[in-house]
């Protein structure tokens, strides 16, 4: 690019006419400068001395977008060609900078001492009319802004003269020693121009020079004593820039477009041409990057009273547990749900409950099925299966012996009351029972449980149960005189039955014939009665 894409400032001096065009040669190392991601591309540095340099500007070739927008970073102070750059606006497209003060100085004879003018040159950049004023100082000066505007010539003027300091009003600019005027939008390429009416030899005494500068509005308060030595070298300046020279529909078609996705385009209406990139709201950061703003992170940026959740270009409020509303300030906000602080402690209740309930009846099913399982085994360790096998075998009798369930002897035993009790033994104690078809039986209880002894138990049982009617009701009754008989002196059970068999065999019974008796205990285990 040309000299028309540079920033200079030129300074002209008497006989001679210097111009600086500084070239960026020089970029900070992105070790000393923090990276800004949001700002700058990747891995460009962000920062030179104090100042942000955030793209389209950039401190190396890969960091800008083109020449126009080179900052160059020399001993930690950002220039932009020759002109000090103090800060730089993405938001409102704005540089700021620090602008040569154009002077005109004469000595006491009228020849002239010293004499610059100042000029800017950028196809990029226009001065800002809105934030900007054309100031003039000096007693016998002259002085004119030119420059270009939508491609013709501009100039504007402005003088004073002022004999002596009576009528200079100190601290206002107001046309006697000092003068400002505005100018109109879009102007480039502009130069100051200072010049004398008498070459300062009628007022030489309180103001040799004339001033001219573009000034920052509210930068620079005029003063009395500035007509006799203005110490302002440069003066802050507010410059607007561009991408391009092309509107937005243009540039849109080229593949360099500026506007990233989240970014709108917009026209530049100063000068009508190039354009400004501007993110979309919900959007935060550089246009000219690709970035969401996250307005949870900036109490400012969003209407949340309590819980903030960032989506894309926008943000979403919630309320926190036992709270109802939509979270925000400028809504429902949030309130206490009773309704839930009722029904959730209900629910808790209903569950213990539910949960209690349902525990006690696995325990109770558990301990049904163990149960169950005990008494399996007690039947099988005393000789239930055995009882079962005796019991096989009867299939075709006129009576069968049954087993009788424990609830059902107890029931018959009145729970093994002491007044059922008729006989006593070293392992067992007889009861006499009432079935429920008002049948007596004898019901033996045992004391110690002796695996030895459970088959010949149950044999007792089966040989009692071959016998008749008539043999068991001697045996009962015979069992019942030798309950009254002193213990010493008792016969023993098989004594009785060995006596009961020769009584049968005396009577013309069966010389096989056998009375079971208790071998186990060696007393009666079995009697009938009348139930009294």
């Amino acid at each position: 690019m040309g000299s028309s894409g540079k920033l200079l400032q030129i300074i002209v001096l008497p006989g001679v006419v210097i111009i600086f065009a500084f070239v960026a040669v020089a970029a900070a190392a992105a070790a000393a400068a923090a990276v800004a991601i949001a700002m700058t591309k990747p891995g460009c540095p962000s920062k030179c001395g104090d100042v942000e340099i955030p793209f389209p500007f950039g401190l190396t070739g890969a960091c800008y977008l083109d020449e126009d927008f080179n900052i160059s970073c020399s001993s930690g102070k950002p220039l932009i060609g020759n002109i000090p750059v103090s800060s730089i606006s993405i938001e409102n497209h704005e540089l700021h900078v620090m602008n040569l003060v154009a002077q005109d100085c004469y000595q006491r004879d009228g020849r002239r001492d010293r004499r610059n003018g100042t000029t800017l040159r950028s196809s990029q950049f226009t001065i800002s009319n809105t934030k900007n004023k054309f100031t003039v100082l000096g007693c016998d000066t002259q002085a004119y802004l030119h420059g270009v505007q939508n491609g013709e010539n501009y100039s504007i003027g402005c003088s004073s003269e002022c004999p002596s300091l009576s009528n200079v009003d100190n601290g206002s600019c107001s046309g006697v020693g000092c003068c400002e005027v505005g100018f109109p939008d879009g102007l480039k390429n502009f130069r100051v121009r200072v010049r004398s009416f008498h070459n300062h030899t009628k007022v030489w005494n309180f103001n040799p020079c004339g001033y001219a500068f573009v000034v920052e509005k509210g930068e620079f308060n005029f003063s009395a004593h500035y007509l006799n030595n203005l110490t302002h070298e440069r003066v802050p300046m507010v410059i607007d820039w561009t991408i391009g020279n092309q509107t937005c529909d243009n540039a849109r078609k080229k593949p360099k477009f500026a506007c990233k996705e989240n970014s709108e385009c917009l026209d530049d209406l100063q000068t009508s041409q190039g354009y400004h990139c501007k993110c979309r709201q919900g959007y935060q950061g550089n246009p000219y990057l690709d970035g969401d703003i996250d307005e949870c992170r900036d109490p400012t940026l969003n209407n949340c009273t309590n819980h903030c959740f960032n989506t894309e270009g926008n943000y979403e409020c919630s309320c926190p547990k036992w709270y109802r509303g939509d979270g925000r300030r400028d809504g429902e906000r949030c309130y206490a749900d009773f309704a839930l602080a009722v029904k959730i402690p209900i629910g808790i209740g209903i569950s213990l409950i539910a949960l209690l309930g349902g525990s006690s009846w696995l325990y109770l099913v558990l301990r049904k099925r163990r149960f169950i399982k005990l008494k399996e085994k007690f039947f099988q360790q005393n000789g239930g299966l055995i009882l079962e096998r005796h019991l096989e075998e009867q299939v075709g009798s006129t009576e069968i012996a049954k087993i009788f369930t424990v609830e059902e002897l107890k029931k018959a035993t009145k729970s093994y009351d002491e007044s059922r009790i008729i006989g006593r033994g070293g392992f067992g104690t007889v009861y006499k029972g009432f079935l429920p078809d008002n049948r007596i039986v004898a019901i033996k209880k045992s004391k110690i449980m002796d695996q030895n002894q459970i088959d010949q138990f149950i044999n007792e049982n089966h040989i009692v149960e071959e016998g008749n009617k008539e043999q068991i009701k001697e045996v009962v009754e015979l069992a019942e005189r030798c309950l009254k008989v002193k213990g010493n002196e008792r016969p023993s059970m098989k004594e009785v039955a060995m006596n009961v068999t020769f009584e049968a065999y005396e009577r013309g019974g069966s010389s096989n014939t056998t009375i079971g008796y208790d071998s186990v205990n060696d007393h009666v285990t079995s009697t009938l009665g009348d139930g009294s």
